[in-house]
């Protein structure tokens, strides 16, 4: 008895010990027709399935298409594969070895892919986000300018676009400061300890008055510590015009600068 039979009997897999688990022509009848299921599979997922978004077009939710192609591709592989060794190892056993060895492959080789749809479950059904939402990630603000299935693009006030992946999004705290009266920002202001005083807040309040015909309602003032020899002010406007943000900001750098010599201001 070979090793492999007795493998074979050991795990209830074959019953009699001189049968004859299968012949070399009928292997290789068995190995031509699962080439052929897995021929007509890839030819399936390759083009078959890209045509579905053109039968069957998703109006207004074109940055679905590409998740919902991707995940019926992969349910046709997994359907041609279960397919093909189900032709080569027809008997329970082996079959049911191979289903499990195929499953872990797939979970391993697929596990950052299926994290990420996770993900975007997640941040589609609970975040809410949307195109045109201006937002806080990651300590950067910026406006939302691109979603798809792998994650968002944020644009930040100085051009900056910032790539933010769904597992992140999904595990890391979001500020959505868009409101249906306009968009808030946070503008740091440090300003030398050496002409700091008790009344810097009004002052800088007095000094906002510049840019309030932009604002939606009078800017708050907050005292946020002190710097490298700096004493560090936050200053939080809702704008009416997003497109204003970096006029505002220039109006307001050059009212500061002019009180106080040596004070820097950013976002």
């Amino acid at each position: 008895m070979t090793p492999w039979k007795y493998i074979l009997e050991t795990l209830g897999l074959q019953q009699i010990p001189d049968q004859i688990l299968i012949s070399p022509s009928l292997l290789l009848i068995r190995i031509a027709q699962a080439a052929i299921v897995l021929l007509a599979t890839y030819i399936v997922a390759r083009y078959v399935v890209g045509y579905i978004p053109r039968i069957v077009p998703i109006v207004g939710q074109t940055r679905f298409v590409y998740s919902f192609v991707t995940i019926i591709r992969y349910l046709v592989y997994a359907v041609g594969s279960l397919v093909a060794l189900a032709i080569i190892a027809p008997e329970p056993g082996v079959f049911s070895a191979l289903i499990l060895v195929l499953g872990i492959g797939v979970i391993i080789a697929f596990s950052d892919m299926l994290r990420n749809w996770g993900s975007e479950v997640y941040v589609r059904s609970f975040t809410s986000l949307k195109i045109g939402d201006h937002v806080e990630i990651m300590g950067r603000e910026g406006t939302v300018i691109h979603m798809d299935s792998r994650g968002v693009i944020i644009e930040t006030p100085m051009r900056e676009k910032i790539y933010v992946p769904n597992t992140y999004l999904a595990s890391s705290p979001i500020i959505n400061k868009t409101s249906p009266y306009g968009t808030q920002y946070r503008v740091k202001i440090e300003i030398p300890i050496a002409q700091d005083s008790m009344d810097v807040i009004d002052a800088i309040k007095k000094e906002l008055e510049v840019v309030r015909p932009e604002l939606v309602e009078d800017p708050l003032v907050l005292r946020k510590g002190s710097r490298d020899e700096y004493s560090v002010y936050e200053i939080i406007i809702t704008l009416l015009n997003v497109r204003k943000v970096n006029y505002v900001l220039e109006l307001i750098r050059g009212a500061i600068e002019k009180k106080w010599k040596g004070s820097r201001v950013y976002i």
